[in-house]
């Protein structure tokens, strides 16, 4: 009969430390799962910074060279306007050069010669 509470008294002790080293694993496997979950979210918002860094530094670029083309088509347009002008002002000094030829010509034909 003390056989046989000794006996169960070790089955019990036993029980209880593999109740106890399971705790402890589980735990422990927990604090891993943790730090395990919080570095790949670390390491995923590194990632997504360098991305977010990348798409910034190129949409400055974009639109720097669209202002730079904006800029560029508009003095374009400046200087065509300006040759436009330039041109009109041109033809309108021919065509009163080239009137007031006709019109000299044909006054010297009207006087009577002398």
């Amino acid at each position: 009969r003390r056989r046989t509470v000794v006996l169960r008294r070790h089955t019990r002790a036993t029980q209880i430390q593999s109740a106890e080293r399971m705790r402890a694993r589980r735990e422990a496997f927990g604090t891993m799962r943790k730090a395990a979950v919080r570095i790949e979210s670390v390491w995923r918002m590194v990632a997504q910074r360098r991305q977010f860094l990348r798409d910034l530094a190129e949409k400055k670029e974009e639109a720097k060279l669209s202002n730079q083309l904006a800029k560029l088509q508009a003095q374009l347009q400046a200087e065509m306007d300006a040759r436009r002008r330039a041109e009109q002002a041109q033809e309108a000094m021919r065509a009163e050069r080239d009137s007031v030829a006709v019109s000299g010509a044909s006054a010297e034909g009207a006087q009577p010669p002398r």
